[in-house]
C-alpha cells in the first residue's frame, strides 16, 4: 500500500462518517457585495451613472418601443436594468413589464415589475460589476400595439 492509497482511503473513510465535507458535491452560491440588492438611487450610485447598453424589446421582426437598458455607476461599480416605454399590467389579464438585472459570472440576479398601468419604467436593485466581472440586463413587456410578449437581452458589460 502506497502513501497515497492510503491518504485516498482515509479521506473516503471521514466522507462516509460525515467529519469530511463534500465540498465538492454542493453547488457555488452567488457571492454577495455591499452593494448587491441595494437601490441605486438610495446609495447614490445613480449620480455618475451611464448606460453600457440599450436593447429595444421585440418578437422576430416586430420592435417595441419598450428598452431595455444595462445602467453602470463608476463610482460604486455597480449595475442594474432600467426598463422605460413599457406597459403596466392590467387586472385579471396580463402582468405588466419587467426588467432582470443578471451578474454572469455567478447568476445573482434582482427583479422589478411595473406596479400598475399608469407605470411605465421600473428599475432593479445593484450588482457588482467591476472588471473582470460582467452584467447583462434583460427586459420584458406584453405590447398592446403589437398584441403579444417583446423581450431582450443587452450585451454584457
Amino acid at each position: 500500500m502506497t502513501v497515497r492509497t492510503g491518504i485516498t482511503r482515509a479521506a473516503i473513510g471521514l466522507m462516509t462518517a460525515g467529519l469530511l465535507p463534500l465540498t465538492a458535491a454542493v453547488p457555488a452560491e452567488a457571492a454577495t457585495y455591499a452593494y448587491d440588492g441595494k437601490d441605486p438611487i438610495a446609495a447614490g450610485c445613480a449620480n455618475d451613472a451611464t448606460t453600457k447598453a440599450t436593447s429595444h424589446l421585440h418578437a422576430g421582426n416586430d420592435w417595441s418601443l419598450a428598452y431595455v437598458e444595462l445602467r453602470y455607476s463608476v463610482k460604486c461599480h455597480t449595475a442594474w436594468a432600467r426598463l422605460s416605454d413599457a406597459y403596466g399590467p392590467v387586472p385579471f389579464e396580463f402582468t405588466g413589464g419587467s426588467a432582470l438585472i443578471h451578474r454572469n459570472s455567478d447568476g445573482k440576479e434582482y427583479k422589478c415589475a411595473l406596479p400598475d398601468d399608469t407605470a411605465t419604467t421600473c428599475y432593479t436593485a445593484m450588482v457588482y460589476d467591476k472588471d473582470p466581472i460582467t452584467s447583462s440586463a434583460y427586459g420584458e413587456d406584453h405590447d398592446w400595439h403589437l398584441r403579444h410578449w417583446v423581450s431582450a437581452w443587452t450585451s454584457p458589460y
